[in-house]
């Protein structure tokens, strides 16, 4: 199981209810949004923030893998937990009240969305797709001609060529 993750910080703190707990191999999509539509992650200081929070957290968590790209006013994460116990809903959790906490250093009225989007990835057929999906993000929104030239985009767990080992039979 993979988990797909989108939200937006729209002025509200972080709430997300409930526990997931993860069979090894598995992983979620999730996708979170920013308040108002800023641009908040087109500022590479607030990126690196953000993934030092989210590596934190997927440590603290049990994290086996991630797929990360920062879009200029969102961010898509596909997360997937090292053994039974890793709970990707605190990974989550932990990842936007971390981030929170160090952006209102320089950003008060930074807040999460409440809720966000969440897809459980099945197969490595559909994991493939999201990665594919979320990576060419930033091409199909015009902001870079290939994936692979967009500097917000990073892996936890894995190297990029692991990934696309990963990737290219799906």
């Amino acid at each position: 199981m993979t988990h797909l993750f989108r939200g937006s910080n729209q002025g509200e703190a972080p709430s997300i209810a409930g526990k997931v707990l993860s069979r090894p191999g598995e992983g979620r999509l999730y996708d979170q949004h920013g308040s108002a539509r800023l641009t908040i992650f087109a500022d590479t200081e607030f990126v690196s923030v953000a993934v030092d929070a989210l590596s934190e957290a997927f440590t603290n968590n049990g994290g086996h893998v991630a797929v990360i790209v920062f879009m200029p006013d969102h961010a898509h994460l596909i997360l997937s937990g090292a053994h039974r116990d890793s709970d990707l809903l605190a990974m989550v959790k932990e990842f936007k009240q971390k981030t929170t906490f160090r952006a209102r250093k320089t950003l008060p009225s930074f807040a999460w969305q409440k809720d966000f989007y969440d897809h459980i990835i099945r197969d490595e057929t559909d994991y493939a797709n999201q990665v594919r999906y979320i990576l060419r993000n930033p091409v199909r929104a015009g902001l870079c001609d290939r994936w692979q030239d967009w500097p917000h985009r990073f892996v936890l767990g894995q190297t990029w060529e692991d990934l696309a080992l990963n990737i290219a039979t799906h």
